[in-house]
């Protein structure tokens, strides 16, 4: 489990950092390819399927390697496990708690109607931790139109204020189109989600600021520091400098990177590709 917890991290990492990269398909087919060979030799799906994914056999440790490697396989793609996760999908919380998320995630980006499914939990959820974990999922979903639902969601009932700030990093975090549409959708809507999050516009307040840095950090292009400096110049009473310099720093770094090591890293997922 720490071995591949160790991995997942810098596959995470790396996977991140080449969201604009021509060869980021490429190296997250790459990182699928080892997930998938992994929950094969541990033989997760078979076992997991005996027990109709409520239990998990094993030591601690064990336990905590199958609920990685599950997590991992929904979100590599793990054609498998994503099944296995959708069929773990019922409303009555029996999954395991240590898959419970990627089910749910698995559930809300299969489409549509999974999507909606895993909202009506959410909305009826009374466990705190459940309608944590439903809500991420609302979150992590990566086509345009759920991405675009859940942003919706916002400014609705749905979300409870102190809640705004996670969700819209969550949808940041999951996908560079996510963190696209967030952080246009934060462009747009800022006062609208500031006052929510703070019961008034009257109130002088940084709260927000962390979000924008949250959303925007991963950015690697002049574009998107330009836009960030007119966010800034606009809505500077609210964002202390330190927060705006920080972030455009993180743009600047995720820039320079790209620049010196893309090609590197290209060149090692085709070896590794073609071996």
């Amino acid at each position: 489990y720490q071995a591949w917890r160790g991995v997942s991290q810098t596959f995470n990492g790396v996977e991140g950092k080449l969201e604009e990269s021509a060869c980021h398909s490429d190296f997250k087919a790459l990182v699928s390819k080892a997930v998938s060979a992994a929950i094969s030799a541990y033989g997760i799906v078979p076992s997991l399927t005996q027990s109709n994914a409520m239990e998990i056999s094993g030591s601690f440790q064990h336990r905590l390697l199958v609920g990685l490697l599950f997590s991992l396989g929904v979100e590599f793609g793990d054609s498998q496990v994503e099944q296995l996760a959708l069929q773990g999908f019922n409303g009555e919380n029996k999954v395991h708690p240590n898959l419970r998320y990627p089910v749910y995630k698995a559930t809300a980006r299969s489409g549509l109607a999974g999507y909606n499914e895993v909202l009506s939990g959410y909305r009826v959820a009374l466990d705190a931790d459940e309608k944590e974990k439903l809500m991420w999922a609302l979150g992590a979903v990566t086509d345009k139109d759920l991405i675009q639902k859940s942003l919706d969601l916002i400014l609705t009932d749905d979300i409870e204020s102190m809640d705004v700030r996670s969700f819209v990093a969550r949808i940041a975090g999951s996908s560079l189109l996510g963190r696209q549409l967030a952080w246009k959708y934060l462009q747009d809507h800022f006062e609208a989600v500031y006052e929510k999050v703070n019961g008034s516009l009257d109130v002088t307040s940084s709260r927000l600021a962390k979000l924008v840095s949250a959303v925007c950090s991963a950015f690697s292009s002049d574009e998107r520091l330009k836009e960030l400096e007119v966010f800034y110049s606009k809505y500077s009473k609210w964002i202390p400098s330190k927060v705006f310099q920080k972030t455009e720093e993180s743009i600047r770094t995720n820039k320079a990177w790209m620049e010196r090591n893309e090609q590197d890293v290209c060149e090692w997922e085709r070896k590794n590709r073609l071996n």
